[in-house]
């Protein structure tokens, strides 16, 4: 007969119970980020966590404390589904009316998410894409992007909130080729 030794975490992992649950959160993140998991399959793991911990309430307290590892395993499988569903609806490419997804070089209606920044060269600003005009009308769309553009006393007057049409195509800010630099 083999006895299985239980799995004592450290001690400060007991000591703060948030930390599993963010570390479990964490890895749904990671893991629907490097290895896209369809969304039903991250919604049933969290239902079935939840359905395990609440099924754990008609169970006897004396087998409740033996088999609280199975109460524990439901509730960082529940977490990590959420994770994963949080990574899901966040992520741009999953979304059908996303600026990434529709983009074709057509004008677009930006407003700026802060100020101008100033550059030695250039101004900067963080926007979101309002709308794009496609067939001759102009449909909503959601994205981000950051406008660079040459110094223009015109960009000055924009103030965090304005919203512009931008005509030009937007090009991709190209990667310095630092292995180990930020990459947008």
């Amino acid at each position: 007969k083999q006895i299985l030794m239980p799995f004592n975490p450290p001690v400060f992992v007991k000591q703060i119970p948030i930390l599993r649950m963010l570390l479990s959160m964490c890895l749904g993140i990671i893991l629907q980020y490097n290895t896209p998991i369809n969304v039903s399959i991250l919604g049933c793991m969290v239902i079935a966590g939840l359905l395990v911990v609440i099924a754990f309430s008609f169970i006897k307290f004396a087998n409740q404390f033996t088999l609280s590892y199975l109460q524990g395993f439901a509730i960082i499988i529940c977490f990590i589904g959420f994770g994963g569903l949080l990574s899901y609806y966040n992520n741009d490419l999953n979304n059908k009316n996303s600026f990434v997804n529709t983009y074709k070089q057509e004008p677009i209606i930006v407003q700026l998410l802060e100020n101008v920044a100033s550059k030695p060269k250039s101004y900067k600003a963080n926007a979101k894409i309002v709308a794009k005009f496609s067939k001759n009308q102009w449909v909503p769309t959601n994205g981000k992007v950051i406008i660079y553009t040459k110094k223009d006393s015109a960009f000055t007057h924009l103030k965090m909130g304005n919203a512009f049409v931008v005509s030009k195509p937007l090009t991709r800010v190209v990667n310095s080729g630092n292995p180990g630099g930020y990459n947008y």
